[in-house]
């Protein structure tokens, strides 16, 4: 499935405090994709299928056809939107309301500029693999077992987070590249955590209704030894960074990256 990554740099005056950017930058995006035409949304829009801002906060479908993701890059706040499938005839009028909006009042009420915008197709690679393989957080993951999150999710969890999540978007957005079966035995995999260092988050975040959200994860990276495991696993991990994992996506959670260690 090809995606397009939208990337943004975003200076703000003053520049914000806090560690996580991910529900600033969500409402950010929301400002800036709003309306053009009518002001405010309008019921029964005759525009709405062709409206991005419909498509990013207004679609029914509880699967979503992006996801986003924000973090501190130096001192600007760096935030990618990655549109996916069939979705992507969105990315021009999208990145033209992003411009249009530059040099606003919006970051949570900071002045701010964006400083550039990048736009790039890309399909998911083949992962360099080896006997260690390190997951790197990006921003924070939340898996469940039994109920409960995992502070250490077994690799085998994040594999099938990573195909569960490509699985749900391609039935929606890329019907041709549905479904993902991997060969890898995921019951019984074995790939024993050998470092890591981890903490949990919180953040409380504040809806355009006004409810309160509070939102878990972890942040840090896990060791695994890999020695076992099948290469087309690099693959799945692949697929799973391209669109995020575990819940809170569309707030910018589930995003990381994959090291191979020696």
């Amino acid at each position: 499935m090809q995606t397009t990554i939208i990337s943004v740099d975003i200076r703000t005056h003053p520049h914000i405090k806090e560690d996580y950017t991910g529900t600033i930058f969500r409402g950010w995006l929301g400002a800036s994709l709003h309306c053009t035409k009518h002001g405010s949304c309008v019921r029964n829009c005759p525009d709405k299928d062709l409206c991005p801002y419909n498509m990013v906060f207004k679609e029914r479908i509880d699967v979503k056809p992006y996801s986003l993701l924000s973090f501190r890059s130096g001192d600007l706040i760096r935030g990618f939107i990655k549109v996916h499938g069939d979705k992507q005839e969105f990315v021009p009028e999208i990145v033209s309301r992003i411009n249009e909006h530059s040099n606003a009042v919006h970051f949570k009420g900071h002045h701010y500029s964006v400083e550039e915008i990048s736009v790039r197709k890309v399909e998911p690679s083949s992962q360099s693999w080896g006997d260690r393989i390190r997951i790197q957080s990006l921003s924070p993951l939340y898996l469940e077992k039994n109920e409960r999150m995992e502070i250490l999710p077994e690799l085998s969890h994040i594999l099938s987070a990573s195909i569960r999540a490509y699985n749900r978007v391609c039935k929606y957005y890329a019907r041709d590249f549905y479904p993902y079966r991997t060969k890898i035995d995921l019951k019984d995999l074995h790939a024993p955590i050998l470092d890591y260092d981890v903490k949990t988050v919180q953040i409380f975040h504040k809806s355009m209704d006004g409810r309160r959200i509070s939102l878990k994860g972890i942040s840090g990276n896990i060791l695994y030894d890999t020695s076992a495991v099948s290469a087309e696993a690099g693959t799945i991990l692949q697929l799973g960074s391209h669109l995020q994992i575990g819940k809170h996506s569309t707030y910018g959670f589930g995003g990381f990256m994959v090291k191979c260690e020696v």
